[in-house]
């Protein structure tokens, strides 16, 4: 047996619980009338509402390094490993690396 605010803490919780489940059924609604809508519209134009951008061309990644870190500086290299992904690898430990290349002046831009 419950007692009195224990009950009402259930009963508040199961109201709760029936407010969520309706909100989501609303939503889950309006997903697959969406999902309609845009099926009878490719159906109508038998085109796609929207452009498919071709493949990019293959990365070519570049590398900058140094032979060893006597030179006085602070990289031993400098990798684009991908499109999206530079690598640094450091002569040696700086805590403040990742906030001095957030800094805007030192963005990475593209070549082009």
């Amino acid at each position: 047996m419950y007692t009195t605010d224990q009950g009402q803490q259930q009963k508040s919780l199961t109201w709760v619980w029936i407010v969520v489940v309706v909100i989501l059924l609303c939503f889950c609604c309006v997903l697959i009338a969406a999902g309609v809508g845009l099926y009878e519209y490719l159906q109508r134009t038998q085109s796609l509402p929207f452009q498919i951008m071709p493949s990019p061309a293959a990365f070519e990644g570049k590398t900058l390094a140094a032979p060893d870190c006597d030179y006085g500086g602070f990289f031993k290299s400098i990798e684009a490993t991908d499109q999206y992904t530079v690598t640094f690898t450091l002569c040696k430990p700086d805590a403040a690396f990742l906030s001095k290349i957030a800094f805007s002046p030192f963005a990475i831009y593209p070549e082009e």
